[in-house]
């Protein structure tokens, strides 16, 4: 998209050329206004190129980071080697479990150290693009206000507002592109805790022998480090925790709000199971045995028990939930 349209959009078009010539009206006077006119025009123009380069220009000082002096593109040529398939053929033909294991650990720890510097990247141009624009934009506008303010004539006013008003309709559609920008901080929490459990297993198998964890298996590792760095992934994770507050919450107020609800053993029995307490007492859903109760409930072909949520499942006083909670506890806790 050229800056001119960038300029314009959102703002009805000012056609310079056609106010000049209907305020021309023949003879000097009218050469002197389009003249006038033209000369607007220009400075308009002038006006959306400086703050292209402002856009560009700001774009090192909202990254919120330091400058990284290793030559990232160097460093990750260096590291190409631990890619190539003649690492793995090295690997393979030997069958010294020492030699195996120091190669399996180079590999991978470089390996490691390039997902790791790609990651780096992303999320420097993550927060960058999310604040460039929108700042640059911001400081066009100020500019372009400011002009109009100090001009004396009521046409170079008129020009200034005008451009101004397009560069305000214009960041309007950049701000929609970049919707995200006030969840970039917490989808980047979540892709760290992503990749930080990643390492942990890759981690952890470098500490045992190339026959338990051998390369092959460390590439597995190696992969879902490499997925863990997207922002589908910590989408999703977001959303299934959100799901799983949202259930426990549900839980407590069917609980706090019921006045006839099961205290039979059974119930007791699962939300023992369900909950754990913190360190403050207060009891905290266990997502993983959440999980498998939903699993479960959906597993015994029946539609009630499938769709109702586990709140209503524990505090039933209905016996058929009485019988499904007893036959939970046998195939879930093993009771």
């Amino acid at each position: 998209m050229s800056w001119r349209a960038f300029a314009w959009r959102g703002t009805a078009p000012f056609d310079f050329r056609r106010r000049g010539s209907q305020e021309s009206g023949g003879g000097s006077a009218g050469a002197k206004r389009t003249a006038t006119w033209g000369s607007l025009r220009r400075l308009a123009v002038a006006a959306i190129l400086i703050g292209s380069s402002s856009v560009l220009g700001s774009c090192s000082t909202v990254e919120g980071y330091p400058v990284d002096p290793e030559n990232t593109s160097a460093v990750l040529g260096s590291l190409q080697a631990y890619f190539d398939p003649a690492m793995d053929a090295q690997y393979n033909a030997s069958f010294d479990p020492v030699f195996r294991r120091q190669l399996r650990d180079t590999i991978v720890l470089n390996r490691l150290r390039a997902y790791d510097i790609e990651y780096d990247i992303f999320q420097r141009k993550l927060f960058g693009d999310s604040n460039a624009l929108s700042v640059g934009g911001d400081l066009v506008v100020l500019a372009l206000n400011g002009a109009g303010a100090t001009t004396g004539g009521a046409a170079t006013k008129a020009a200034l507002s005008a451009a101004s008003a397009g560069i305000v309709g214009a960041q309007g559609a950049i701000s929609k592109d970049l919707f995200y920008q006030r969840t970039v901080p917490a989808l980047i929490a979540q892709i760290d805790a992503n990749r930080a459990n990643a390492k942990i297993a890759i981690l952890t198998g470098l500490n045992s022998p190339d026959d338990v964890y051998p390369l092959a298996r460390a590439y597995v590792d190696l992969e879902m480090l490499k997925n863990a760095g997207g922002l589908p992934g910590a989408l999703s994770n977001i959303t299934q925790q959100a799901a799983l507050d949202r259930q426990s919450a549900e839980w407590s107020l069917s609980a706090l709000s019921s006045i006839n609800f099961s205290t039979s053993p059974s119930k007791l029995t699962i939300e023992g199971w369900l909950f754990r307490k913190d360190a403050s007492g207060r009891a905290i859903l266990v997502p993983a045995n959440s999980r498998a109760l939903n699993a479960w409930k959906k597993s015994q072909g029946d539609p009630v028990l499938a769709n109702i949520p586990i709140a209503t499942f524990l505090n039933s006083l209905n016996p058929k939930m009485e019988s499904f909670r007893r036959k939970a506890i046998v195939d879930l806790i093993g009771r």
